[in-house]
């Protein structure tokens, strides 16, 4: 073991030397030494969430959901928020969503994806063609010829999952309107992170376009996937709530 520490180097080498430290001689002390300087080298998501299972292993819930917090920080893509959620869940029985914060899809019209949107006797209500209800907005300032604003909220806990705006005009032009926009989006987002011509992708976030047939309407969404997901889960549970399955 003095050898192995004597090598170690990074957060990993660490966490492993705490791991054997506690389960092959129960030595909890030098345990903890380890778990103290694998979190001063840690620099991942992965690393994080290791130190936190360590510090759980000797009870201590305290530093353990400290270097969880530290791991929901560190979160860079889809794979380490899905790892977060999954720790929480194993280690403490807390579901969790990870709003991916640092995306530089963020926001849009003077709304940010993943706000708490506050709905009042005034917000005017209308529902998307599958019956999902959104809510005008009036953006802090108007985009090109753009009309209406909306957004999309997760139905129990009214987190910004979708922002919308719509084009539209019945002498046409839409097409026309999409290509200046995405020119736009292509110089603001990357081209690297173009996809199919006529939508933006950054880990689980995406802005697309899409036109009407007759060329009279342009639609631009901003959406997160996660808080989508995570809206579906809400409306189901708000339906399972009101149904009564003893007869199942």
């Amino acid at each position: 073991m003095l050898k192995a520490e004597r090598f170690a180097e990074d957060s990993y080498d660490w966490i492993s030397c705490a791991e054997a430290r506690i389960e092959l001689f129960n030595d909890k002390i030098k345990g903890q030494e380890c778990l103290l300087k694998a979190e001063e080298r840690v620099n991942s998501s992965v690393m994080a969430i290791g130190c936190a299972e360590g510090w759980k292993s000797i009870n201590d819930d305290k530093k353990a959901k400290e270097c969880m917090l530290k791991a929901e920080k560190l979160a860079k893509n889809l794979y380490d928020r899905d790892s977060c959620v999954e720790a929480w869940l194993e280690m403490f029985n807390i579901k969790k969503e990870i709003i991916d914060t640092n995306n530089p899809i963020s926001k849009a019209f003077g709304y940010r994806l993943g706000q708490k949107f506050e709905i009042i006797p005034t917000t005017e209500n209308e529902k998307m063609q599958d019956g999902t209800p959104c809510y005008q907005i009036k953006p802090t300032k108007t985009f090109r010829k753009f009309n209406d604003y909306y957004v999309l909220i997760t139905p129990k806990t009214h987190l910004i999952y979708s922002i919308q705006a719509r084009f539209f005009r019945l002498d046409g032009g839409a097409s026309k309107e999409k290509a200046v926009v995405f020119e736009l989006l292509k110089d603001k987002y990357g081209y690297e992170n173009v996809v199919d011509n006529d939508s933006i992708k950054i880990r689980n976030r995406g802005i697309m376009l899409f036109t009407t047939a007759s060329d009279t309407g342009l639609y631009i969404v901003y959406a997160d996937k996660i808080l989508h997901e995570q809206a579906k889960n809400e409306c189901i549970s708000i339906e399972k709530s009101k149904t009564d399955s003893s007869d199942l």
